[in-house]
């Protein structure tokens, strides 16, 4: 019923020229993209990857039946997918796989996708959420643990620190990039911090969830305590829903002597820069005994007021307020007086010295926790150095002669 003038005006049958025609995606519960195509799994067969056409400008996403890749049963079904540079990942529960290539044309010809080869066989993905693309490769939380997979296909076992907490129920990873830090969140425990710049792990306290989400750079969470979950947006201060956010870290056992050597441990000397008001607590456990027998808090009141009570810091000045002064010396005062310092205002000596309790002994332990004492609540303090006054007697570490067996 048309004529031939608006027949030719019409638009062209996407088929034309042989282009494979679309069908609906399928069921699914996995998308990811890769070389410019969607890719889907969580399908009917748990082995089974599909992909649309190659997507084009002004073009809705397109599918058929014949793009489809079969994945090796080994390792169980797929349960995630993640692209790094070109290569598509493949995460099943006991198993890795990739594939790499650009795909057919929308006619269905020239496909040089790659079978799916075999990365691991023993290392899988345990939480589909914990999925984290970053520059050195991917982080993702399995059955044995954390793991790094290098843009070169390596594993690395990043997680022996935090073994203790595998027990706990990963629900969401995120790459935090203007922290370095891969947080990985538990809905029934600490959220665990890889910082993959120094390639050291911390927590965070009172930071449980069940999903997470970085929007222009900044970290959300969703909290599953109470009756209606919360929505939390990451800041500059240093409180938690009104809870202060303190500082808390443990050494390991540190023996001088060697391991089991006899040795007298005189003091700890600690180095690092006052922020604001708190109080330092430092606790000293000794010959490999978990328990600590020691502990000293320490008060550190506000600088900006006349006060002198708890840990004096002195003020070190250029040319003043002593007249006439030297560069090096103390200022007139060594409470908190505010003094005009070489280089800028308010320059502290935050320097702090602890003898201990016991100083013969084979090892020691510390735990250091800052405290916030003020209505204010920052920062606190950072600390840049731990050193130790130590002498070494050079023989084994003197027991009880009921330890000691066989002939003398």
């Amino acid at each position: 019923a048309l004529s031939d003038s608006n027949l030719i005006s019409q638009e062209f049958l996407y088929t034309t020229g042989g282009i494979l025609d679309n069908i609906p995606p399928v069921s699914n519960s996995i998308v990811t993209s890769y070389k410019n195509r969607l890719f889907i799994a969580g399908l009917e067969d748990k082995l089974e990857l599909m992909y649309s056409k190659i997507k084009l400008e002004k073009e809705p996403i397109a599918f058929n039946d014949t793009l489809t890749v079969l994945v090796d049963q080994k390792g169980g079904d797929i349960v995630a997918l993640q692209a790094m540079d070109d290569k598509l990942i493949i995460f099943k529960e006991n198993a890795i796989f990739f594939m790499a290539g650009d795909g057919p044309l929308n006619t269905g010809e020239q496909d040089n996708f790659t079978e799916p080869q075999l990365v691991s066989g023993d290392v899988g993905l345990k939480v589909k959420n914990t999925v984290v693309l970053t520059a050195l490769g991917i982080f993702f939380v399995s059955i044995k643990g954390i793991y790094l997979l290098t843009r070169g296909l390596a594993l690395q076992y990043i997680g022996a620190p935090v073994e203790d907490f595998m027990n706990l129920t990963f629900t969401k990873s995120e790459a935090v990039i203007k922290h370095n830090e891969i947080r990985f969140l538990t809905s029934d425990g600490v959220t665990l911090v890889f910082n993959y710049f120094l390639g050291l792990w911390t927590s965070f306290d009172n930071h449980q969830g069940i999903s997470s989400r970085i929007i222009n750079e900044d970290y959300y969470y969703i909290n599953n305590e109470g009756v209606k979950p919360l929505i939390y947006k990451e800041n500059t201060t240093f409180v938690d829903n009104g809870s202060p956010v303190n500082m808390s870290f443990e050494t390991g056992w540190m023996s001088f002597g060697g391991v089991q050597g006899y040795q007298r441990v005189y003091r700890l000397l600690l180095l690092g820069d006052y922020i604001s008001e708190h109080k330092l607590k430092i606790e000293i456990a000794y010959d490999y005994r978990d328990s600590y027998v020691q502990e000293e808090t320490l008060t550190f009141g506000n600088i900006d007021t006349s006060t002198t009570t708890g840990v004096d810091i002195e003020t070190y000045t250029y040319g003043g307020p002593l007249s006439p002064g030297v560069y090096g010396d103390p200022g007139s005062s060594t409470s908190y007086a505010t003094a005009t310092t070489y280089g800028g205002e308010n320059a502290l000596q935050y320097q702090i010295k602890v003898n201990m309790k016991k100083q013969k002994c084979q090892a020691i332990k510390l735990k250091i926790t800052n405290q916030q004492t003020g209505a204010e609540v920052g920062e606190g303090l950072t600390i840049s150095n731990l050193m130790f006054v130590v002498g070494v007697k050079g023989t084994d570490y003197k027991i009880k002669q009921s330890r000691v067996f066989g002939v003398s």
